[in-house]
């Protein structure tokens, strides 16, 4: 049951999208216009989401392990870049934390739906 509710709230709560077998995280995609408003607003969206995922799973568990909070602190600093990036019109540096930022997010889904 309680595998299922994580894996809802992940689908729900972060819109992805599919491409060549990639998940890329919806907001990630919308910082690739590279307007830092738009950056800020996702960046402070996604950050609140992998807070709001470690609340549930430490209220669900009791606990929450280091390795739990490292995947989803990981990241929040990989966005929080992302943001800087942004700012800097760093067109190159912005596809290559994108490539960053998803594969934490895959792993970072798959450690909250498989292994807590």
């Amino acid at each position: 049951m309680l595998r299922s509710q994580v894996l809802r709230w992940c689908r729900s709560q972060v819109p992805c999208t599919l491409s060549d077998h990639i998940i890329v995280p919806g907001p990630v995609l919308g910082m690739m216009s590279l307007d830092h408003t738009e950056a800020k607003y996702w960046a402070e969206r996604y950050d609140d989401w992998t807070r709001k995922l470690e609340v549930g799973a430490y209220l669900r568990h009791g606990e929450l392990s280091d390795y739990h909070r490292w995947k989803a602190r990981l990241l929040r600093e990989q966005l929080e870049m992302l943001k800087h990036e942004v700012e800097d019109a760093e067109r190159d540096e912005v596809t290559k934390l994108i490539s960053r930022i998803s594969r934490s997010h895959n792993r970072m889904s798959h450690a909250f739906r498989e292994e807590l």
